[in-house]
């Protein structure tokens, strides 16, 4: 891949900004069950994608309010109070209240899953046009719409983001397992306890597990939101599959099919070898995925 340039861009023009709105209380036919109605308090129960919320709205809510609708993979962004500036992407369509500003992206110009983490690097920014010494920090539809930063060409936002989002489908999945195995940890405590089990090993397999994946998440985790600032601030750049600097080589990123083959990505930078992170399919087998990070190494394997 030939870099391109990276040009500046208001929000604005990254798509068409939407700010929520709350049904009326006069109107409480419009709460009902047929769409996501998201809110700053639904937040907690996100990573990076909005499966659900609290409260939805019912077809008379919906049609009220259908020019609020948001495609999926919209991007929401709280621009109010202490949950301001926290990003999350819609798994499906939903409305949300007036203290979200959402974007709904041009992909002429922008890639939804870029842009996601475009904004979580603006974290800092949006906090800062919050607090113009307002009781309650806000940053309104027109600030928000004039909000300046810098993107790549699609191409090359593409690759970008298919780094980040390796690292956070496998955060994902290892949350996603950990909660399975802790419904399978109460379930043999409860056994051994009520039903007298004959063996606890069950028990202690399933924790230690559990203790493994947590472990895992916080490698990746850190690997990405180190990466993240790298990516976005063009310190690391992506160069075909490969992910290059100026001091060093930070590693193998694998993501993607070739025939039976899984295709490698690498990425290089300031901070030394960050290893590989394969992530793809090659027959049968386990691809491995290796972290190395300046003087250190965790290899993690994992299977799809």
């Amino acid at each position: 891949m030939i870099m391109g340039a990276w040009k500046e861009y208001r929000l604005g023009e990254l798509g068409v900004v939407i700010t929520g709105k709350t049904p009326s209380k006069d109107n409480p036919e419009d709460w009902g069950n047929k769409m996501l109605f998201i809110t700053p308090s639904d937040y907690k129960h996100y990573r990076k994608k909005a499966f659900f919320s609290e409260r939805k709205l019912s077809l008379s809510g919906i049609e009220r309010l259908r020019n609020k609708i948001l495609p999926k993979n919209s991007l929401l962004v709280t621009c109010i109070g202490s949950d301001m500036g926290k990003v999350v992407m819609n798994y499906e369509e939903a409305i949300t209240n007036q203290q979200i500003n959402a974007i709904i992206p041009d992909n002429e110009t922008v890639n939804n899953d870029f842009l996601y983490y475009r904004l979580v690097d603006l974290y800092e920014i949006l906090a800062i046009y919050g607090g113009d010494g307002t009781a309650v920090p806000i940053v309104n539809k027109k600030d928000f719409e004039n909000i300046e930063t810098e993107i790549p060409p699609v191409s090359e936002q593409r690759a970008i983001a298919a780094v980040l989002n390796s690292l956070d489908d496998k955060i994902d999945l290892l949350h996603r397992q950990n909660t399975t195995l802790e419904k399978m940890a109460e379930a043999l405590f409860r056994q051994w306890f009520v039903e007298e089990a004959k063996d606890d090993w069950e028990d202690i397999i399933v924790w230690e597990k559990i203790a493994y994946n947590q472990n895992q998440i916080s490698t990746l985790t850190q690997l990405r939101d180190m990466l993240l600032p790298k990516l976005m601030s063009d310190e690391i750049r992506v160069v075909s599959s490969h992910f290059s600097g100026d001091n060093g080589d930070l590693g193998d990123t694998g993501h993607g099919r070739q025939s039976r083959h899984c295709r490698p990505t690498n990425i290089s930078g300031d901070n030394g070898d960050l290893g590989d992170t394969g992530h793809g399919r090659q027959g049968h087998h386990c691809p491995q995925t290796n972290f190395r990070e300046a003087g250190s190494l965790s290899d993690l394997r994992h299977c799809h």
